[in-house]
């Protein structure tokens, strides 16, 4: 199912998207009948609470051009309680709403997709590495993904442990980026031979 307002013809991306998160409305989620507002030039920013037997509340988008927009709001059913979104197009459960024209719907409606999907399996191992080194070590870490990180150099009030078990994860991952770069090279040398054996043979 591509989604409601999702296009076939051009993928696009949440980075850079406005969206909503269903904690905000926390604060607002009892005042029935209030309208409130915020920070939105581009989507309806204006919003009346209103009750509802089969949930929390229900949020009514207003705009000028479109009839109003409801968002159903829930208390999702886990030990720790979380205010959810319901699609307004889907009806699936969602913490985050992105902006449409009328109002707001979730990410496989509008047809968005993370950036980390166009990424190839290479690419996506380099940008965990990196993320994971960063987590351990923070800006002290080396970003250079043809390097190995061994288990030395425990940041202070980190367990062993735990510290131990990120390295391993780390490590592995390590190594299966380099062999896949590893053979990226070996087949950019065949090629680079043809070509030469093409044009000096």
């Amino acid at each position: 199912m591509s989604g409601c307002f999702a296009s076939a013809r051009t993928r696009r991306y949440i980075e850079g998207k406005e969206r909503i998160d269903a904690k905000a409305f926390k604060a607002c989620i009892t005042d029935f009948g209030s309208k409130f507002t915020f920070n939105s030039d581009k989507y309806p920013n204006q919003f009346t609470i209103s009750k509802h037997d089969d949930y929390a509340a229900i949020a009514w988008f207003e705009s000028a051009k479109y009839p109003l927009f409801p968002v159903p709001l829930i208390w999702d059913n886990t030990r720790y309680p979380r205010l959810i979104f319901i699609c307004p197009c889907c009806e699936l459960k969602r913490l985050y709403l992105y902006g449409v024209p009328n109002g707001w719907a979730c990410r496989h409606c509008i047809g968005l997709h993370y950036s980390v999907q166009s990424m190839g399996t290479e690419e996506r191992l380099r940008k965990r590495i990196r993320k994971i080194r960063r987590n351990i070590w923070g800006n002290d870490a080396s970003m250079d993904t043809f390097e190995m990180s061994y288990p030395f150099g425990k940041p202070k009030g980190v367990r062993f442990d735990k510290f131990n078990n990120e390295v391993q994860l780390l490590n592995s991952l390590e190594v299966r980026y380099l062999r896949l770069a590893e053979k990226r090279f070996l087949t950019l040398d065949v090629k680079i031979s043809k070509l030469a054996a093409k044009v000096f043979g």
